[in-house]
């Protein structure tokens, strides 16, 4: 392989258009990289567009701990704005969304990523380990619905109206996938 792994870390040392174009044709050719390589990729690089060819062709795969990798990356603020690739991956790899995760995209998402998410939320797709979780939950979409942003107070009213109580039972008037 043509480029050390340490130089992905480094946004100067790596040709970005060729490490995609490997990434998209992992499943069309042998690849340039292997799984382990890909995936540390997606752990460590800054790039966004990076990010989410790494997470796209781990899904194109099937690679083990996928799931969790773009999961665990879904939590962090800094990847929200761009992380509609990142929940298609998810969603390509059956994986569940955290509650966690969940709030950040709808605090910090894009349009398509907040779609994304409810998405998740509406397929019972987010994990909700407990009923007190469900309730800070609850708080702080509440919180998010009447706050000054329009768009994430849209997508924080339309998670409150798909969040299950904790009997498992969605608020009032409202529909379950």
């Amino acid at each position: 392989m043509a480029v050390a792994l340490q130089d992905w870390e480094s946004p100067n040392s790596v040709d970005e258009e060729q490490m995609i174009a490997w990434l998209r044709d992992v499943g069309s050719r042998p690849p340039a990289l292997t799984t382990a390589e890909i995936a540390r990729l997606l752990d460590r690089t800054g790039s966004h567009r990076l990010r989410n060819a790494a997470a796209l062709a781990l899904a194109d795969l099937k690679a083990d701990g996928a799931a969790e990798r773009i999961g665990v990356l879904l939590r962090r603020a800094d990847v929200a704005p761009q992380s509609g690739s990142l929940l298609f991956a998810l969603d390509e790899l059956g994986g569940t969304l955290s509650l966690e995760g969940l709030l950040n995209i709808l605090r910090n998402g894009s349009f398509e990523a907040r779609s994304e998410a409810l998405h998740f939320l509406d397929a019972d797709r987010v994990s909700m380990a407990d009923p007190e979780s469900r309730r800070v939950a609850s708080a702080q979409l509440t919180a998010l619905a009447a706050g000054p942003d329009p768009d994430a107070a849209a997508a924080a009213q339309d998670a409150l109206a798909m969040l299950p109580d904790r009997t498992g039972h969605v608020g009032s008037g409202q529909h379950q996938a």
